[in-house]
């Protein structure tokens, strides 16, 4: 996967070009799906590929399909608290940091405390393991 003879630097333009890493072998650890990839570099495409738009997602499909059979196995659970901020450091008679004027306990005291929604992932059944060679 990396060449010690190549000179060049992943992700570097050289004569118009942008350096990019060709994997040879790549085993499968995790996907992620998300609406908005922040990090599309990291975005696998073949070099090589010919077939359309439609034909590289019918795998994608095929892959929801067989992995949403696999999610079936887990529920989730969510869980809310109550928490307080920490970063609000301000006596009760101070004024209020947001510059209103006004004592911060007439203005955003209430603002100290927030909903959390922590997320609890739990098996329903045992999961069989395989060992892979």
């Amino acid at each position: 996967m990396f060449d010690s003879k190549c000179p060049h630097i992943k992700g570097n333009l050289y004569w118009g070009e942008v350096a990019c890493e060709v994997v040879d072998d790549m085993k499968f650890q995790a996907v992620a799906m998300v609406k908005h990839p922040l990090d599309k570099r990291c975005v696998l495409e073949l070099s090589d590929d010919k077939r359309t738009e439609e034909e590289r997602f019918a795998i994608l499909h095929d892959f929801v399909r067989e992995v949403s059979n696999r999610l079936s196995l887990f529920e989730i659970e969510e869980q809310k608290s109550i928490r307080r901020r920490n970063d609000i450091v301000v006596g009760r008679n101070a004024p209020c940091p947001c510059g209103s004027g006004k004592k911060f306990k007439n203005c955003c005291l209430n603002e100290r405390y927030y909903e959390h929604t922590h997320l609890v992932i739990h098996q329903k059944e045992p999961i069989k393991l395989y060992l892979l060679s």
